[in-house]
């Protein structure tokens, strides 16, 4: 049994690696230059994106819970305040979650070749976790975003992927641009990526079940910002939890 579990996690890991390359480096050439053109829009660009994620997901033989404890309004813009478990937080996300979103993301992906100017021109953020001004720089790129092209942004108010699998404390700054903005911030708990690919891995642990679970959003109106800090942070954590 031992053996035969090492066999398909091998063959998964594989099919995932082929697929990652794939999709990044041949369909996103084309990705690239259908978007040059003009041809792809902003709204197809991130319908593709979710293809995307649940093409990857599928191919690294993740099963995703999708949990819904309340419903996202497709028209309605959220800052998405999600845990950090995994490298395989992103396909995740972006493939199973019920609306279409842009990310903040750490600067250092930009300068990855193909994969940075696909980044771009999906409109993402990137930010600079080290330099202060350029992290307020990022955040107020996401409420012009938000206001101009009514998206909604995920953010990881952790900052950066957990070593431990326990929550992390969380950074401010997503808080208060939404507090300024008045954009209401949807809690998402993400569980089991850390067991199957934590910190540090190249190479999965196991084979298995993701859940993500849609809290309620929090109305940030008369609320102060430590005071969203907490209740998101306590919903997720309830989640992980579970």
């Amino acid at each position: 049994m031992k053996t035969r579990n090492i066999f398909i996690r091998s063959i998964c890991t594989f099919n995932a690696f082929f697929h990652l390359f794939f999709s990044i480096v041949i369909v996103g050439s084309v990705f690239l230059i259908f978007r040059w053109l003009k041809i792809i829009n902003d709204k197809m660009a991130l319908e593709i994106v979710s293809f995307w994620g649940r093409w990857i997901a599928t191919s690294a033989c993740i099963k995703v819970n999708v949990i819904e404890r309340s419903k996202l309004d497709p028209n309605k813009q959220y800052i998405l305040m999600m845990n950090h478990q995994s490298m395989l937080d992103i396909p995740v996300t972006l493939g199973y979650l019920p609306i279409r979103f842009v990310m903040i993301a750490k600067k250092e992906l930009f300068s990855i070749p193909i994969f940075g100017q696909i980044l771009k021109a999906i409109n993402y953020i990137p930010i600079d976790r080290e330099n202060t001004k350029n992290a307020l720089e990022a955040l107020k790129q996401t409420a012009k975003i938000i206001k101009e092209k009514k998206f909604s942004v995920g953010i990881y108010p952790e900052g950066t992927r957990t070593k431990t699998g326990q929550l992390s404390r969380f950074k401010k700054g997503g808080f208060v641009i939404a507090k300024e903005e008045n954009i209401p911030i949807v809690p998402i708990t993400i569980k089991g990526n850390f067991e199957i690919l934590p910190k540090g891995k190249l190479f999965p642990n196991m084979i298995g079940e993701v859940d993500l679970i849609i809290w309620e959003e929090v109305d940030v109106k008369d609320k102060e910002v430590e005071d969203l800090i907490n209740i998101v942070y306590n919903r997720i954590e309830q989640g992980l939890k579970e």
